[in-house]
């Protein structure tokens, strides 16, 4: 399994996102499914931590 179709806040896999880490420090990538985005639910960069919109 790709690791990078797996949602960072709810570990399903399939419709994920990658984006760019708010930290800029961080420069790491997140990943969020569609229903997690769509329910608004919180996640955290697997990177660094930081909490994204």
């Amino acid at each position: 399994m790709d690791r990078n179709s797996i949602c960072g806040s709810c570990g399903r896999s399939g419709g994920v996102t990658t984006f760019p880490c708010p930290n800029s420090a961080c420069g790491g990538k997140a990943r969020r499914c569609k229903r997690c985005r769509e329910n608004e639910v919180a996640s955290t960069c697997k990177s660094c931590g930081f909490a994204l919109p």
